[in-house]
């Protein structure tokens, strides 16, 4: 698409991303790693090394370099083969467990992190978002204590059960979101599969079932409101990415202090109300101020305490 003909690529382009959302979070994740790479044409830091001498190797030298690699790749393999350890493409996530209790995935990073749980499920919380998750011969759980996960389950022949606000989405193998606001409101967008959700853990209540494309949602009192078309927007939210349709600018300087080390301070009353559409990284706060001020032909300024302030 940099091409001087991508144009007769568009099209094509834009069918492709807005068929599913692992589609757009994949384009953005590569576009970050070819923009983060035009960097290196300009750096003067990496030059030829100049040529050594070499020396003899002796067949000792050979041995005491595999012993020594020996030495250091056995305590990374403990490391990486150990189920306690939250190992992803992005960080780690911190990872605990009490006696006799469930394990803790918590995700304090300001970007959404993956974790490869044993069954083969990988888990992929959103910032400040955390869950707890226990396997049993017969049964897969996972509690939401807050904010957004999405589930890719393996199939294994066991149920996976995600309870959250009092409810439980069960499934076998599917990819779905399951996120939590503030207020205990819990919504369900399944992109892959099909589950099943239960607004009341209760055995009497009568169950949802959603297929590929539907979302619901459900109160802390069993409110549930109907089933709908899945918002595709709001699902694209794994790739750093976020896309917005006319979505008022309080709103974003919302999502993007969930991610943001350094908060954005809208300055004025009359501000927050705009009205925004496009695609913006939510976790580079910095580059997102300036790209709005420009936008919106906004300022940007910095307190004493380091937020950035958005003013005319």
């Amino acid at each position: 698409m940099q091409r001087p003909d991508a144009e007769r690529y568009r099209s094509e382009l834009d069918t492709w991303l807005g068929a599913d959302p692992i589609n757009l979070a994949a384009f953005n994740k590569a576009s970050a790693r070819f923009h983060d790479a035009k960097l290196l044409s300009r750096s003067d830091r990496w030059k030829a090394a100049p040529r050594r001498q070499t020396l003899p190797v002796h067949p000792w030298m050979l041995i005491a370099a595999c012993i020594v690699m020996m030495g250091l790749a056995w305590p990374l393999w403990i490391m990486l083969s150990s189920d306690d350890r939250a190992i992803t493409d992005r960080g780690p996530i911190a990872s605990s467990e009490s006696l006799g209790g469930p394990r803790m995935l918590d995700n304090p990073h300001g970007r959404a992190v993956a974790r490869r749980l044993s069954d083969g499920s990988t888990v992929t919380l959103d910032a400040k978002s955390q869950v707890r998750f226990a396997f049993t011969p017969k049964a897969r759980d996972i509690w939401l204590d807050g904010g957004r996960a999405r589930f890719s389950v393996a199939h294994d022949g066991r149920s996976f059960i995600v309870h959250a606000g009092g409810g439980t989405v069960t499934a076998t193998g599917t990819l779905f979101d399951v996120s939590m606001d503030r207020d205990g409101m819990i919504q369900v967008a399944l992109i892959e599969g099909s589950v099943n959700v239960q607004p009341i853990a209760a055995a009497s209540t009568i169950s949802r079932k959603l297929v590929a494309g539907n979302m619901i949602g459900f109160g802390p009192k069993a409110a549930v409101s109907p089933i709908a078309a899945l918002d595709r927007i709001q699902a694209r939210w794994i790739g750093g990415m976020q896309e917005f349709d006319g979505a008022p600018l309080s709103q974003i300087i919302a999502a993007a202090n969930l991610y943001g080390s350094q908060p954005i301070i809208v300055q004025g009353d009359d501000l927050g109300s705009i009205p925004v559409s496009g695609r913006f990284r939510l976790d580079t706060p910095e580059r997102l101020a300036v790209n709005l001020a420009r936008i919106l032909d906004l300022s940007v300024a910095r307190n004493e305490s380091g937020a950035l302030i958005l003013h005319r």
